[in-house]
């Protein structure tokens, strides 16, 4: 390498060293809803932020020059470590102790997954109903009846990912046996229903959970819609839609662990159902 082209390689590294040490920002709030939130939700969310300042950029500084000579910026000081203090208390998107023990333990009777719709027709004696074919990471699909015809066209349920009320005891609509149930947020006047959509990166066959729930490792039993004071009959109201549009029970998200929270496309404080 000549001088020359070593002296330009210098100039260039150095330009770059300078536009990182002056684009490293401090850590911003995470949303509500992140990767992050849903990563520990097997226990309680604890994930914590990164407080402003705490990011401190180290470049590799060469034999022979200083931080500033090299980067043109002089080398932040680390923040002192702050005295030990009560924990702050949790975003609302985390609220997971917002959900009492027993709404907890209502919640865990319930089971939802992710699934894929990979076919739907309309159902041949009811003009309101589709018959879905989705993939819950079983060996087959499963076969669904849903009443989305107003609302959703064929073309755009086919191959979206839903979240699917799993275990709710099959039942037979217009004479077609449903074996579970598609879940949807709709506006006050049900004029608009939407998919409740899972978070990137979900696959079928994932649980849907809340913070702080306990996923067993068989599938709870069967609720049955037709007895009275089911498991789905006085949870029902508690699920809703947040002003982020995201889903949730009794005000804590409905997550896929690790991957992130379910959402409505476009409708804030909505009901679930």
């Amino acid at each position: 390498m000549t001088i020359k082209s070593a002296a330009a390689l210098d100039a260039l590294n150095r330009v770059i060293a300078r536009v990182q040490a002056i684009n490293v920002a401090p850590g911003r709030a995470a949303p509500a809803c992140t990767k992050a939130t849903a990563a520990t939700a097997g226990g309680a969310l604890d994930h914590k932020l990164t407080p402003p300042g705490d990011i401190t950029w180290s470049p590799e500084i060469p034999h022979g020059h200083t931080s500033y000579t090299w980067t043109g910026v002089h080398a932040a000081p680390r923040r002192p470590a702050a005295p030990s203090q009560a924990p702050a208390s949790k975003p609302q998107g985390e609220a997971a102790a917002s959900v009492s023990a027993d709404e907890r333990a209502q919640f865990e009777q319930l089971e939802f997954r992710v699934g894929r719709i990979v076919d739907v027709r309309k159902h041949p004696d009811a003009d309101s109903l589709y018959v879905e074919q989705i993939d819950l990471g079983e060996p087959s699909p499963r076969e669904i009846v849903s009443g989305l015809v107003k609302f959703i066209t064929e073309d755009r349920l086919r191959n979206s990912l839903c979240v699917v009320f799993a275990n709710l005891k099959p039942n037979k609509l217009r004479g077609i046996m449903s074996n579970g149930m598609v879940m949807c947020a709709s506006n006050a006047d049900r004029t608009v229903v939407e998919l409740i959509s899972p978070p990137e990166g979900a696959v079928p066959g994932d649980i849907v959970t809340i913070a702080g729930a306990n996923v067993p490792p068989a599938p709870p039993a069967q609720v049955n819609p037709k007895k009275k004071g089911n498991a789905w009959e006085t949870s029902a109201p508690l699920f809703k839609t947040n002003a982020e549009r995201v889903a949730t029970f009794a005000g804590a998200p409905l997550l896929v662990i690790g991957k992130g929270c379910c959402t409505s496309p476009s409708l804030p404080a909505a009901t679930i159902s």
